[in-house]
């Protein structure tokens, strides 16, 4: 379920004030926001996906850009704390996707526990695995795809499989009313 896509800054200033006010109702829901940042490739129509983040209602918010070598200078890891760092160093993410029915305590739990000294988080920060795992904890679906899919993982795959997360999400409730509905409201 695609919540917004973005274009202007006008339109992405109003879009921010508009989605701080569902931010606040949504917390009570539970509901998580994947936000994903596109970037239109040169000479080329086609986009592509630069970076994904993931937030709790409870503000844990979970950004890791992976070290990269840009030129013949490395750049380290950079770890966004806020939706805010982000849209500062980046500008305002080009689609937020809200996942439903994610175990939001698990993901929270983790994170609070993540030795951001240890070796493991190295290992996870080579590419988007911390988000990878973050979404595992939260949920039989990514952990299920995460354990089954072996190279890297990339902000592209991050933004699939919660499409097809929320898809199937989606479709459980559809078929949760229409099988309420034929048995009278049940």
């Amino acid at each position: 379920m695609l919540i917004s896509s973005l274009s202007g800054t006008e339109k992405a200033e109003e879009f921010y004030c508009e989605r701080s006010k569902l931010d606040m109702a949504e917390q009570k829901e539970g509901i998580c926001h994947l936000y994903i940042w596109e970037k239109r490739a040169m000479f080329s129509f086609s986009r592509q996906i630069e970076h994904a983040a993931f937030g709790t209602p409870s503000g844990t918010y979970i950004s890791i850009h992976p070290a990269r070598i840009q030129g013949f200078r490395p750049n380290p890891v950079m770890i966004k704390h806020s939706l805010r760092e982000d849209i500062k160093d980046k500008q305002h993410p080009t689609h937020i996707l809200a996942l439903l029915g994610l175990n939001t305590k698990g993901i929270d739990e983790w994170y609070k526990t993540f030795d951001k000294t240890h070796a493991e988080f190295e290992e996870l920060t080579q590419d988007y695995s911390t988000l990878a795992t973050a979404l595992s904890k939260g949920s039989v679906f990514f952990k299920t795809f995460f354990t089954e899919h072996k190279s890297k993982v990339d902000p592209t795959i991050i933004a699939e499989v919660a499409g097809k997360y929320t898809d199937e999400m989606l479709h459980k409730d559809v078929n949760k009313a229409e099988s309420a509905a034929k048995n009278g409201g049940k």
